[in-house]
């Protein structure tokens, strides 16, 4: 019985790609100059994964209004790699003037991959407006971020956060590498968020600008070059739309004279992500709630351009306990036909396990159609 459960959730072949929903706290990482992002990484199954594993909107809407919250989906990408989404937030008022936040976020698929850790303290002048500092600590201090933010909430169930990102504030000065930054990466943005107390809507913002970053690496021979822009919007009523822009440049040469130990060259990414859902309430105690998704990415590069573009008509029922969503992925060149089963187990009305096995129904007839597995779980105070 073990066997068969873990076998459930690494059989899943499609990469998933994600909206980023917290742009004040993403910003450049080690991690992200290791790996030009190209056209290498198009799959043309991952979107259809993604919608299908995205949490639902009725999570965001309790992540919104209530001050501790919990919730993650862990889900198998291939047999060697999961998909993580992960989010915890405690948020508490100190005094008339003082609030703490901590939050933590763990995002990995095949295009991000963050951790966050960030803690943050603010001054309220009055109800409306506040003053905050925030950042992240870690054992090797050349990660450390810091940042400040200005605050306006014109009421208490709408917040708006102009912030400054000051990425890897320490590495020149507390580095036990060799590599430095000639031209120091910050992120500058605005968000915004706001949510009805008693109904399930809500809507945010979000632009964000990660300044030109030149990034030097001796000992390796490269010098890595980025910069980042996104805009996104997520409006949820009686129905729920989601649209983001992200363009990316990046590139990695040799040092002047040198020849580099990794591999060199450059690429400019475009995409864009995009879905409209509308729920109607059928006669009986089931829900069904229709959608489409279109979604472009384009990708740059020396060596030539690559494109991939999508649109995917969803359609989904729903009763509380099951949930079924049926995926058709339409591409320039073939189709992809994806169904999803979910149950889910009510522990109380605040906590929530689901359990969802998908399915490729034209690998049905080719004897091979698990989809793969995704287990999402949430908890709040």
């Amino acid at each position: 019985m073990l066997k068969l459960f873990f076998s459930f959730f690494i059989t899943l072949q499609a990469h998933a790609i994600s909206f980023e929903s917290f742009s004040e706290f993403v910003s450049l990482t080690e991690d992200e100059q290791t790996l030009l992002e190209g056209s290498s990484s198009i799959d043309t199954k991952y979107s259809a994964a993604a919608l299908s594993y995205q949490k639902p909107s009725l999570w965001h809407w309790h992540w919104l209004k209530n001050s501790i919250f919990f919730d993650l989906s862990i889900g198998s990408i291939d047999g060697t790699h999961f998909l993580i989404d992960d989010r915890l937030k405690l948020y508490k008022k100190l005094n008339d003037s003082f609030e703490f936040r901590f939050t933590y976020i763990q995002e990995q698929n095949i295009e991000t991959n963050y951790l966050i850790h960030n803690l943050e303290l603010i001054y309220w002048f009055n109800k409306a407006f506040g003053l905050g500092g925030f950042g992240e600590a870690f054992y090797n201090k050349r990660k450390n971020d810091a940042g400040l933010a200005l605050f306006y909430k014109p009421h208490d169930a709408f917040e708006n956060k102009l912030f400054f990102t000051f990425v890897d504030i320490t590495r020149n000065d507390r580095n036990d590498m060799s590599d430095s930054f000639t031209q120091n990466p910050m992120a500058v943005g605005i968000v915004g968020r706001s949510y009805e107390k008693e109904r399930v809507e809500f809507f945010e913002y979000a632009l964000s600008f990660e300044m030109p970053t030149v990034w030097r690496f001796p000992n390796e021979n490269y010098e890595y070059k980025y910069f980042k822009k996104l805009a996104s919007l997520f409006y949820k009523t009686q129905f729920e739309a989601r649209l983001e822009f992200m363009q990316k440049y990046e590139s990695k040469y040799s040092l002047q004279g040198l020849t580099s130990t990794v591999s060199t060259g450059a690429v400019r990414t475009d995409r864009l992500l995009s879905y409209f859902r509308y729920p109607m309430a059928l006669k009986s105690t089931w829900n069904f709630t229709p959608g489409l998704a279109f979604n472009h990415r384009q990708w740059e590069e020396d060596a030539g351009g690559a494109s991939l573009t999508e649109i995917i008509p969803h359609f989904i029922f729903d009763n509380g306990f099951w949930n079924f969503e049926y995926d058709f992925t339409i591409h320039k060149k073939s189709s992809e036909h994806r169904l999803a089963t979910t149950y889910q187990i009510a522990f109380s009305e605040k906590s929530n396990l689901r359990i969802m096995a998908t399915w490729d129904l034209v690998g049905i007839f080719r004897n091979k159609p698990w989809g793969g597995g995704n287990a999402q779980f949430v908890v709040y105070f």
